[in-house]
């Protein structure tokens, strides 16, 4: 069964070569959210089945906050968090 993932990443080039690897190894994303409020209103309306989510995405809310935020809507949904050195 192929599950439905949502990606948060506020740097395209990176959120373009992971979507491009997980959809190769069979997860299909629902969507790539480049912001905190568009991954929470995701989650809210898509459900995925998992959270890929850069943990120092560049936005008003912190990787903690966002987590916290989605946390409050779907106690169940699995996240991993990514992170890379800044560049």
């Amino acid at each position: 069964m192929m599950q439905n993932l949502l990606l948060v990443d506020s740097g395209a080039s990176d959120a373009t070569r992971l979507r491009n690897y997980l959809t190769k190894i069979g997860y299909q994303i629902t969507a790539v959210a480049k912001t905190a409020e568009q991954a929470i209103e995701n989650a809210r309306k898509l459900n995925p089945d998992f959270i890929v989510m850069d943990f120092s995405i560049r936005n008003k809310q912190t990787g903690y906050s966002l987590y916290d935020n989605i946390r409050q809507h779907d106690q169940n949904i699995p996240i991993l968090y990514m992170s890379a050195p800044a560049a």
